[in-house]
């Protein structure tokens, strides 16, 4: 008789932590109702009865997928990859620079300020900015050549993309914008001209620091691609003074 009820006071304990762990599994998480995936994910769940009918536990497994590159992030990659040394070391070198007086500025000026300065440049609010900012883990500096790189490519290849090869794939700034068909001759210029805005040595004019495209160079298009960091008022006396620049 002891025996018996002892089995089965068992098994109740083993029935309720069961139902506890299936409650606490299908109960609202911080984002929102339960058994919602978050986005890049996989979720299955598997259920499992005892023999003896007693207990059900059910266990949920959670998989990342990462999301299929673009064919123009690929092509982008390995041009930037066959880029020779000699032509983008240099500009790394002055790009790192630049993006160091960046954030040195924005250090003392704080966020809001270099977001407001160039949220209109790249299309965008300053929230937007300071939250690219977070989610890429980056200075200012970093995000502000990103997206005047992405301004003016033709390829189609976004920031996000931009960012996985500086991070993912440890390219340099260089043989990115190599990988973007951007004349590395007005690279430099384009982000000093830029960072003048970033920094508030000139004012924004909501048009991102221009750079000319292969393309546009093998045309001879005349069009504003081709005359990158000439933006009216970015070329100052009071520019250089603010990110120590030389023309």
């Amino acid at each position: 008789m002891k025996r018996s009820l002892l089995i089965s006071g068992i098994a109740a304990l083993v029935a309720i932590a069961g139902w506890e762990l299936a409650y606490a599994q299908s109960s609202p998480d911080s984002t929102g109702a339960a058994g919602t995936a978050t986005p890049g994910t996989t979720t299955s769940t598997t259920t499992t009865t005892a023999p003896s009918g007693d207990a059900t536990t059910t266990t949920t497994t959670t998989t990342s997928t990462a999301p299929t590159p673009s064919s123009a992030y690929m092509a982008a990659r390995e041009r930037g990859k066959a880029s020779p040394p000699k032509d983008v070391e240099t500009i790394d070198k002055q790009l790192l620079a630049l993006a160091k007086q960046v954030d040195e500025q924005a250090t003392r000026a704080g966020d809001p300020a270099v977001a407001g300065r160039l949220a209109s440049d790249f299309g965008l609010s300053s929230d937007a900015l300071m939250a690219e900012k977070t989610r890429y883990n980056v200075g200012w500096g970093d995000l502000m050549i990103a997206h005047t790189l992405g301004s003016n490519t033709l390829t189609g290849v976004t920031v996000d993309e931009i960012f996985v090869m500086r991070t993912t794939d440890a390219m340099g700034w260089g043989q990115i914008a190599n990988g973007l068909d951007l004349k590395l001759g007005g690279v430099v210029s384009a982000m000093k001209s830029q960072g003048k805005v970033a920094t508030g040595g000139s004012r924004a004019d909501g048009k991102p620091a221009k750079i000319a495209t292969v393309q546009a160079a093998a045309t001879g298009s005349n069009d504003s691609k081709s005359s990158p960091g000439t933006e009216s008022g970015r070329m100052g006396s009071s520019g250089d003074a603010a990110t120590g620049a030389s023309k």
